[in-house]
């Protein structure tokens, strides 16, 4: 069993910030539309953002990697770019994902000559018109398309190209095979990762198939590790446990009213990882009963995912497909 004391405590490897909680996509395949109708949108505040990207810089020997988003679209946000300058400017590694709605050819031209980001995600859920347009119903295929061939044009030849690629969730709903074809006639020049499609801890209509049945079964630990890797901060300084927790149903405490490294180390945090660990006792409607990477354990067996499989994805979590074979 991993424990505690695997992972960094003193400062979080990772850090995801929703530094505005909007995004324009609708995706069929995540509870965006929920959870605005019960939560609204907010806006971090720029005293906040300062506050946290100070902290991140003072603490940058124990950090990774910056993530200025979480469960939103970054682009909407215009301090995105003088985030990542900040961070850039420190030495600070960053990831982006972003389905590039918001990009503008400045911002873009921007993105490419400062080279602001060292992990480039584009979400891109459709190989045709007509599919991403029923996975991302709130975007426009064309003007997509547009702007991502503008960035690849640019970016041709310099390091940024070569840290960017294309997100395909496995969504069981597609023919992979036939959306990956597509979306290679569409973009030759950008590698195309797959994702599995992940039910956000239940909060999608379209449901992962859990185990559902855990007697003799003890939760032990989360397959991505994410609560020991990653401090999760919502546009009003939540820190939730993680992001899968879309309805912030386990909020360990708010980086505005202490710091991320007081709530990293809080009594609060730490009791929720001896739960997930197993160390201590958790009620059956603890989220991660009903998240696909949690993991449990027997008293002869560890490591068993919660997840039967599905139609791209085996009960081991890994991908019966690879994009390269297309």
């Amino acid at each position: 069993m991993e424990t505690a004391s695997d992972f960094n405590m003193v400062f979080p490897p990772i850090i995801e910030i929703q530094t505005y909680s909007r995004c324009n996509a609708n995706c069929i395949i995540c509870p965006y539309e929920a959870t605005e109708a019960k939560y609204g949108i907010t806006k971090m505040p720029d005293s906040l953002l300062q506050q946290i990207l100070d902290e991140i810089r003072l603490n940058s020997h124990h950090v990774k990697t910056v993530i200025p988003y979480l469960n939103n679209e970054p682009s909407l946000d215009n301090r995105l770019i003088p985030t990542l300058q900040y961070l850039k400017s420190h030495g600070l590694k960053t990831e982006v994902s972003s389905n590039f709605s918001g990009f503008t050819e400045s911002k873009i031209d921007t993105l490419i000559e400062q080279e602001l980001v060292d992990d480039l995600r584009i979400s891109f859920f459709g190989g045709t018109k007509a599919s991403y347009s029923q996975i991302m119903p709130g975007l426009n295929f064309d003007q997509t398309v547009k702007k991502i061939e503008y960035f690849i044009s640019k970016a041709s030849g310099k390091q940024i190209l070569d840290n960017t690629c294309l997100i395909l969730v496995l969504s069981p709903e597609l023919d992979i095979s036939e959306e990956t074809v597509a979306l290679k006639k569409i973009f030759p020049h950008l590698r195309i990762r797959f994702f599995g499609y992940l039910d956000r801890a239940g909060n999608n209509t379209l449901k992962n198939d859990t185990l559902k049945t855990y007697d003799g079964l003890q939760l032990s630990g989360c397959s991505l590790k994410r609560p020991f890797e990653r401090c999760c901060i919502d546009a009003s300084g939540n820190v939730i446990l993680c992001s899968q927790d879309w309805d912030k149903e386990v909020i360990v405490g708010n980086v505005s009213q202490s710091s991320i490294t007081q709530v990293w180390n809080s009594v609060s945090f730490k009791d929720v990882r001896d739960m997930i660990l197993g160390k201590s006792h958790s009620d059956p409607d603890f989220i991660c009963y009903n998240c696909k990477l949690a993991e449990f354990q027997t008293s002869s067996r560890s490591g068993i995912l919660n997840f039967k499989g599905d139609r791209y994805v085996d009960q081991n979590d890994v991908k019966l497909l690879n994009p390269d074979s297309f």
